[in-house]
């Protein structure tokens, strides 16, 4: 199964984008199981004795995300696009970055952490990443808004590190070639995003041939 993955900073707006994108067009979506990771989130954001660091369940989090996100064995042997919330790469390059930045994550675990990740990334890849890019503040505005109890104790200081880590990750790709595109979200609503993605995959995407279902994919530019 073909898969396109939808990347962004925490608040900048994946899941209401992918939830119009399966209501309103009709995409297949495949959510992150944030009601199976509560328990992992409050642990780590909850403030501890080092100011603005994660605990090291930062660790346990990053095996859980990798086996229910990443560890993807073929679904069925269908041709039709799967929209997926995020990507291996992203995770790596900013969620595990981030924790060894902080010390959540001590050096024996990053190699570990490293290992599987390339593992991920050599069985699948996406036919394209679309990264929303959205603004640090704008996202802690939007996470009081929906109120999760596991993000609570997100501060601004640790949302400006990922927003600056995806900007990394979107240049990595970018010169690595990989096909990626940049959507700005800020002063436009969930809906209108929506609709320029959706814009985007039906102006670029092809329907694959059964037999072969990654041999017509689209080539966006990575501008």
């Amino acid at each position: 199964m073909p898969l396109i993955t939808i990347d962004g900073n925490i608040g900048a707006g994946k899941t209401t984008v992918l939830k119009f994108l399966h209501t309103k067009h009709g995409w297949p979506v495949d959510l992150e199981p944030v009601h199976r990771w509560m328990p992992y989130l409050q642990s780590m954001y909850q403030p501890g004795s080092k100011p603005n660091q994660l605990s090291h369940t930062a660790f346990e989090f990053q095996v859980r995300v990798w086996l229910d996100r990443c560890w993807i064995q073929p679904k069925s042997a269908s041709s039709k696009i799967m929209l997926m919330e995020r990507s291996p790469f992203f995770q790596q390059m900013v969620f595990v970055n981030a924790n060894v930045a902080n010390g959540s994550i001590r050096p024996s675990e990053h190699h570990t952490l490293i290992e599987m990740y390339t593992k991920a990334m050599e069985m699948w890849s996406p036919l394209l990443y679309i990264y929303l890019r959205s603004n640090p503040e704008r996202c802690k505005e939007r996470i009081a808004k929906r109120a999760r109890p596991s993000e609570q104790f997100i501060n601004a200081g640790y949302l400006h590190t990922l927003h600056n880590l995806h900007e990394s990750a979107y240049l990595e790709a970018a010169r690595r070639g990989m096909r990626i595109i940049v959507i700005d979200v800020e002063g436009k609503t969930p809906e209108m995003v929506t609709d320029e993605v959706h814009g985007i995959l039906t102006s670029w995407y092809i329907q694959p041939k059964p037999l072969n279902p990654f041999a017509n994919a689209f080539m966006p530019s990575c501008a």
